[in-house]
């Protein structure tokens, strides 16, 4: 994945899917927030076809994915405990 955008507490990361019928990427976007206790990772998942052209068309495909990120997000929180 390759880095398409990034501020101070968002990084939006992008790659391009292989084997489909039309140009497809895939992005995720990764925003930190700060909570009472420390902060919170959100994370958005978006299919994008035809990126960059007229015919872009963007779906978000984060519920789909919700398994996957939360071993994502549950990964994370094990080595923030460790330092």
């Amino acid at each position: 994945m390759k880095i398409r955008s990034r501020s101070k507490q968002r990084v939006e990361l992008m790659m391009p899917m292989s084997n489909t019928s039309i140009p497809t990427e895939a992005r995720m976007q990764y925003i930190l927030t700060q909570a009472e206790q420390g902060w919170r990772v959100n994370v958005r998942v978006f299919q994008i076809s035809n990126p960059g052209s007229p015919q872009e068309s963007v779906q978000e495909i984060t519920h789909a994915l919700a398994d996957k990120l939360a071993e994502e997000l549950a990964l994370y929180a094990k080595i923030a405990t460790k330092r």
